[in-house]
């Protein structure tokens, strides 16, 4: 498997001064794909109200409280303050360049947005839902990984993204997963899921749904919409947590791909390529 960049030679580069600063300062402050589109998620009846309506993309993103930058010496005050690395666009729009760490409030909703693009580049066949997967974030990457061996077992090719959230009624913690199975098109039923559930001792309430080839970025941002909300981001933040810190998402080596037929990436490759077109198809 190549995980190199080659292959970004088949379309224009954006690779530009200006394309990295939005890259690294800007979110998807609208969803030009899901205008108009109301795609509703199978598993919408597991949140309560405050989670249902919370969604990743919106028209108003505010800005970055901390933002990268250096401190300066004010000359007339003798003062130290704080200066943020920016620039201005062509229209006269001041940027800055944002924090990035998924420890601001801000930066982690766009830090998903750009997640949920990578999820819908990577073209996934099938959407999973896993019960009671454990009290803790290792607890929970042990258990899931125990589920993926257990499931290659009749699904060899089975790759997936997933995240782990809090029951709305705190009743244990629960897994979103999107799935593929890399050029093979193999028909995932109910039935593997909740073998493979069973040993990996999850809990027996599942879902799987086969999945429409045109759903939209927002749709798949769905694992993520606690970070929304400052009651629920905490608690997903620790149950995502790992050894090299915070992981908004999960995934197998091989999820990442340019397409249902495109290449196998890395993410960082996925969510630059799809910020590029989102921004092209604007």
């Amino acid at each position: 498997m190549s995980n190199g960049p080659a292959h970004l030679s088949a379309e224009p580069q954006a690779r530009s001064h200006t394309f990295l600063a939005l890259y690294r300062s800007s979110g998807f402050t609208s969803n030009p794909s899901t205008r108009g589109v109301s795609v509703p998620h199978p598993y919408l009846h597991l949140s309560d109200d405050r989670l249902t309506g919370l969604t990743l993309f919106s028209d108003h993103l505010e800005p970055c409280p901390q933002p990268k930058g250096r401190d300066v010496i004010n000359p007339h005050t003798g003062e130290i303050e704080r200066v943020a690395h920016g620039w201005d666009d062509t229209d006269g729009n001041h940027h800055v360049v944002r924090c990035e760490k998924n420890t601001c409030p801000v930066c982690v909703v766009i830090n998903a947005q750009r997640v949920a693009h990578a999820i819908q580049l990577a073209a996934p066949t099938y959407a999973i839902f896993l019960s009671l997967v454990g009290d803790s974030a290792a607890e929970i990457m042990d258990h899931a990984s125990c589920f993926a061996h257990y499931i290659r077992r009749d699904v060899p090719e089975f790759q997936w993204a997933w995240a782990a959230e809090v029951n709305p009624q705190l009743t244990g913690n629960h897994l979103h997963s999107y799935v593929h199975t890399l050029d093979r098109p193999y028909k995932i039923p109910k039935r593997v899921i909740v073998k493979a559930a069973q040993k990996a001792r999850l809990g027996l309430k599942v879902g799987v749904k086969r999945l429409s080839p045109d759903l939209p970025a927002d749709w798949f941002g769905y694992p993520l919409k606690s970070l929304v909300d400052p009651l629920y981001a905490p608690q997903f933040i620790e149950l995502n947590r790992t050894r090299r810190g915070v992981q908004l998402i999960h995934a197998s080596r091989q999820f990442w791909r340019d397409g249902a037929s495109g290449p196998q990436i890395r993410r960082g490759e996925a969510e630059a390529i799809a910020y590029r077109r989102a921004q092209l198809s604007k």
